[in-house]
This record gives C-alpha cells, structure tokens and sequence, in this order.
C-alpha cells in the first residue's frame, strides 16, 4: 500500500492511501503540482464554479485535489472494488460525501447516459486516465465528449505524448495546449478543437 499527498486548498498535506492494485499508477505529486498549476491558467472558470470528473479515478487524488482548491462538485468513477472503497473510505475521512460523488462502476455504462444519465450534467473539467493500452485513450475520449460544458478541459494520462496517444478520427476533435511527462506517463491539456 502507498500514499499521495494532497498538495493544495483546504486538505493541503494530507494523505491519501493507495492500495496496491494492477494498473493503479497514482500521478506523481510533481505531475499534479504541473497540471493543476496548468488550470489556473486555462481553465476558463473559477474553482468554485466548476463541475469536475474524476474517471478512471484510481486513487482519486485528482478528484480529492480538486475539491480541495474548491471545486463546485466532483464526481468520481472507478470501476475497480477495491480502489473505490480507498476512495470512499478517504471521502468519509474528509466529511466530503457533499462535494464527492463515487460511481463504484464502468464509465462507458455511466456515459451512455449523456448528461441526462447518472453522471447528472455536463462537466467543465475532466480527468481522464485510463488503461495504458491501445486504443483506450481515444475509446475514453470518445466517451466524455457529449459530457462536455462548452470551453471545458480535459487533462489526459497516457503512455505516449499527444497526439501519439490518440490516433485516427478522435485525434481531430481535440487541441493540445500544454504537454509534460512524469516517468512513464504523459499529461495533455486538451479541449475540444474549435475548428
């Protein structure tokens, strides 16, 4: 078992445990310091007006993070049993359950609902870090595309750099706007091409 730390708002320091479990890759604190520092730049909205989803949530400390810096609502998913109950485990820690909404489930189940599925509307900001294997990240992005609020951004986790990562169709639906890597993983800051 590991920890991430929460690295700002209202919960800075604290700690969150991960569980050990095939294919978790919690992102590294440094990459969460350079992507949420990326937000406060693009992110045409303040904190507290802004709808996030955590999917692929894993330990949920981009979910947690979120809220911490004071999100309006955030909704995480997370099909795995064991990495939900960690997070909602963590959730109940933070007397949070107000502000962090958990799907213990699939996200293509939960999205094929739209915005009036259970998801319950549209989102201004999404993280989205699936399976690191092919395909997956375009099949995620396809996905969250009609949950969407207009100007909405989407930080991306994957294997290789954008647009490397996603390939074919989907490729020309997005905009890159910043780009790093921490280790293995690659994090782009997306939105939906405007072209």
């Amino acid at each position: 078992m590991g920890q991430v730390r929460i690295i700002g708002g209202q919960w800075r320091r604290r700690t969150l445990q991960v569980p050990d479990r095939p294919g978790l890759r919690p992102t590294p604190d440094r990459a969460r310091e350079t992507v949420f520092n990326w937000l406060e730049s693009w992110l045409p909205y303040q904190w507290s007006d802004t709808r996030v989803l955590d999917a692929f949530a894993g330990s949920g400390a981009l979910g947690i993070e979120s809220a911490s810096r004071g999100a309006q609502q955030v909704v995480l998913v997370e099909s795995d049993r064991v990495a939900a109950a960690f997070i909602q485990s963590a959730i109940d820690e933070l007397h949070a359950g107000q502000l962090l909404r958990l799907f213990h489930a699939n996200l293509e189940g939960l999205a094929k609902g739209g915005p009036e599925g259970p998801l319950g509307g549209l989102f201004d900001l999404v993280f989205l870090d699936p399976p690191f294997q092919d395909e997956s990240q375009a099949q995620a992005l396809a996905l969250i595309r009609p949950l969407l609020a207009p100007e909405a951004m989407v930080v991306l986790e994957s294997p290789r750099a954008w647009p490397e990562c996603v390939t074919g169709l989907e490729a020309g639906f997005w905009q890159c706007h910043r780009q790093a890597s921490a280790g293995k993983s690659h994090q782009s800051l997306l939105s939906l091409s405007s072209s």
